[in-house]
């Protein structure tokens, strides 16, 4: 047999498989949009995507819109699983909807329920309406890990509305300087008005401190608070919530007597933690009744570490630099330069995660002070920390000094390039 006949031999045996091969089924996919009445809602975008086996990423989608009878049709899907998402301006929107779509299945009905407003009439513990106090609030959808949360002004009259929410059974949670309140069978199909009398919660107050001789008070510390049972769950939560007391830096303990002082903290158990970095610590049970005022503290070992006063100034002399400082330490070498932004742990010292940046709290005469630090000489830059949970200044905003830290501990001054917040 020659190579031509082998070649015209595997030809016809390919070009027989390939015919062979069966073709996907084709089953359009229909189905109609309806409001929560019932009625055809028209203009619903649909979108739909076949995803692979794995479920891992789509290869094949679609998207249509509803004609006025509500109607939607895909004529050229395929039997198989597909995930489908519908949006109309006015109406929760249906995500991710998993369809297993086969030559049996039924004509979809898809309801759009229409997002409500919620008004809340928030009044203090003496029934006087909580004008023009920071709130915050959120709401969880009864048996989702969804939630919802805002942080309001309410007006003169202590209102606030509460728009665009999904029709559900809600649980709703309301935090701010006068207090608390908890609800958690607050059904939502319409739109709504609901008093809230906030009710005073207990206070607390760490302290964290070394023992050495003399006392060293620890600044720099954070605290969590995990609700051991309580409606409210999840340590990023209950810090939002803390946080939101109109203490904005209440989880940072302050510098100058190593303190964190916060209050209306909803009754309950807690697991409180503390920790900073460079030191090992336990957690602490704590139970919280409204009205109650508790202390915690921590003592911890010495540690043979240096400290770092900063004083800082203001441009406006009459200013005192009060609130929550970004710094970022950069270590110099002895040829006089700066170490690399890749500095190791041993060459930055006790900082957070082996990194470059630290937050301080200046107390009542503008002073930070940076404890544990490892002796050694830096450059260090310090600007009024912004809002959010990474160091996100500016660095041409951020004022430095070259500071040689012995380890007996330093002083320096620095002015500040931009006003404090």
């Amino acid at each position: 047999m020659n190579f031509r006949v082998v070649l015209l031999l595997l030809f016809a045996l390919t070009t027989r498989a390939a015919v062979a091969q069966p073709l996907p089924d084709r089953q359009p996919i229909v189905g109609r949009a309806l409001n929560g009445k019932g009625q055809p809602l028209a203009g619903v975008v649909i979108s739909i995507r076949r995803q692979s086996k794995s479920g891992s990423y789509a290869f094949w989608g679609a998207t249509t819109a509803t004609n006025e009878r509500g109607e939607f049709r895909f004529s050229h899907a395929e039997t198989g699983r597909y995930f489908l998402d519908a949006a109309r301006e006015g109406f929760a929107p249906i995500q991710s909807q998993s369809l297993n779509w086969n030559g049996n299945s039924e004509p979809l009905q898809l309801k759009l329920e229409r997002l409500v407003t919620l008004q809340l009439q928030i009044s203090r513990p003496d029934g006087a309406p909580a004008a023009k106090t920071p709130v915050w609030m959120r709401l969880r959808a009864r048996g989702k890990v969804v939630q919802t949360t805002l942080r309001a002004l309410p007006d003169a009259n202590g209102r606030v509305r509460w728009e665009r929410l999904p029709p559900a059974d809600y649980s709703l949670f309301v935090v701010g300087a006068d207090g608390f309140f908890r609800r958690d069978d607050l059904a939502l199909r319409v739109d709504a008005s609901l008093d809230v009398g906030l009710q005073k919660g207990g206070s607390l107050r760490v302290s964290v401190r070394d023992n050495g001789t003399p006392t060293r008070w620890l600044g720099g510390a954070e605290l969590s608070l995990l609700p051991q049972a309580s409606g409210i769950r999840g340590e990023r939560e209950i810090i939002s919530i803390l946080a939101a007391q109109g203490e904005r830096l209440a989880l940072i303990s302050r510098d100058g007597d190593g303190t964190i002082a916060l209050s209306n903290i909803p009754p309950g158990r807690y697991l409180a933690l503390v920790s900073l970095v460079g030191y090992r610590t336990e957690p602490q049970r704590v139970e919280i009744a409204a009205g109650q005022s508790l202390d915690l503290s921590w003592v911890l070992p010495a540690k043979p570490a240096a400290s770092l006063a900063l004083q800082l100034r203001s441009l406006d002399p009459s200013q005192i630099v009060k609130g929550e400082m970004a710094l970022r330490f950069l270590p110099i070498k002895a040829d006089g330069t700066l170490a690399s932004e890749e500095a190791s742990e041993e060459e930055i010292g006790w900082t957070p995660n082996a990194s470059r940046e630290r937050r301080a709290l200046s107390d009542d005469d503008g002073k930070v002070t940076i404890f544990p630090l490892r002796a050694g000489r830096y450059r260090v830059f310090v600007a009024p920390r912004v809002s959010g949970l990474a160091p996100e200044n500016d660095p041409a905003e951020a004022a430095s000094v070259d500071v040689t830290v012995p380890p007996d501990g330093a002083t320096a001054t620095l002015t500040l390039k931009s006003p404090t917040p």
